[in-house]
């Protein structure tokens, strides 16, 4: 029997990795805060974010990291992009619950061929409870919303992006009635 030998080759040379330092999340210091007196709550946001009070959409505030005006394409969205938008659902269609809310959901899911990939019921603000969850589409959008309730209001917090930038925002709503 002849000893067979296993070619070596040569490692390949790779450049380096190119590092892409990190940017911070915003500095709380530098925050706005901005107040609603027909919702009721109040919540803190970085003062280089752009804020819309009554945007050319079915919400009531539009929060975004970049100008809405210009916004970026989704394929250029990064770690530090976030568009955040609140609204008031209506009485006649609020759920009462936080289980009523991710309940529904599911059925709203289906019909829109979106699946739900989680959902939980967490804490915002101080103590604030909350629902969330986590949507997918077909070409792979995801979608997440949040739900809380400050009686008599009901808010649906819509997130496209990094969510830990809006979860920042979330940890911030607080009640102020009147603000």
């Amino acid at each position: 029997s002849r000893p067979t030998t296993t070619p070596t080759l040569p490692p390949a040379l790779t450049p380096p990795p190119t590092l892409i330092p990190a940017t911070p999340l915003p500095d709380r210091s530098k925050a706005t805060t901005y107040s609603s007196d027909a919702l009721g709550f109040r919540f803190d946001y970085p003062s280089f974010w752009n804020l819309q009070t009554d945007p050319e959409e079915p919400v009531d505030i539009l929060l975004t990291s970049f100008d809405p005006a210009s916004p970026p394409h989704k394929q250029e969205w990064d770690e530090n992009t976030v568009r955040i938008s609140f609204r008031e659902v209506p009485a006649e269609e609020a759920p009462e619950t936080l289980a009523e809310y991710l309940q529904e959901w599911g059925g709203h899911a289906d019909a829109a061929g979106l699946t739900i990939i989680g959902e939980e019921e967490f804490l915002i603000g101080k103590g604030l409870s909350a629902a969330h969850l986590v949507l997918v589409s077909g070409s792979g959008g995801k979608f997440e919303f949040v739900y809380f309730i400050l009686a008599p209001h009901h808010i649906e917090v819509g997130v496209e992006g990094n969510f830990v930038l809006a979860k920042r925002v979330l940890d911030t709503v607080r009640s102020c009635g009147p603000c």
